[in-house]
């Protein structure tokens, strides 16, 4: 009988053991993902199946004026005007039909009210199993060069039309000179 005890007293400290290691394992995982999502300065967002928050980064609760804890478990269109919901809800739905990463472009006014462009980058995650266990989202603040772009496009478009009139002024000095040309020979 002390046998027995002994084996099921090392039996549970065994299995203690093991489930302490996994314990530390998953911690120092969620810190490694933690470091992952807080620190580049981008906008980064994790969703389950149900499109409902799981994390969201510094970045983005700044861009939404929300804590963390005010977006975990919530969906989209609780957090955003219905017509920005609808899109989200939508590329969402896309991400988990197509099963692959998908780029997408979003326009969207901020706190202040700014227009602001971004590249989002949705994206699946999969368990080992195969099963979809959340939809990744990064988004880069690309403002700034869609700004410079609208600017190039209004150069070029300046461009052509100063081309343009370069164009009809010469055709008009050659025909000037032309009619000069035979005038002085009528001459």
């Amino acid at each position: 009988s002390s046998l027995l005890l002994t084996l099921l007293a090392a039996g549970a400290v065994a299995a203690l053991w093991s489930a302490w290691r996994q314990l530390r394992r998953r911690a120092a995982s969620e810190a490694l993902l933690r470091g992952m999502m807080d620190n580049p300065p981008l906008i980064m967002a994790l969703l389950d199946r149900d499109g409902r928050y799981l994390m969201a980064n510094p970045f983005y609760c700044d861009l939404l004026g929300k804590t963390e804890g005010e977006l975990i478990g919530r969906r989209a269109e609780e957090v955003f005007p219905p017509h920005i919901a609808d899109q989200y809800n939508r590329q969402i739905e896309e991400v988990m039909a197509a099963g692959r990463p998908m780029l997408f472009d979003m326009r969207s006014h901020g706190l202040k009210g700014v227009l602001r462009h971004y590249a989002l980058f949705r994206f699946p995650i999969y368990g080992r199993d195969g099963d979809l266990l959340a939809i990744g989202g990064i988004a880069l603040d690309i403002t700034e060069r869609k700004q410079l772009e609208a600017a190039l496009r209004e150069q070029a478009a300046e461009r052509e039309t100063l081309a343009e009139d370069y164009a009809r002024q010469r055709e008009t000095a050659e025909t000037a000179n032309r009619a000069k040309s035979e005038f002085m020979a009528h001459m």
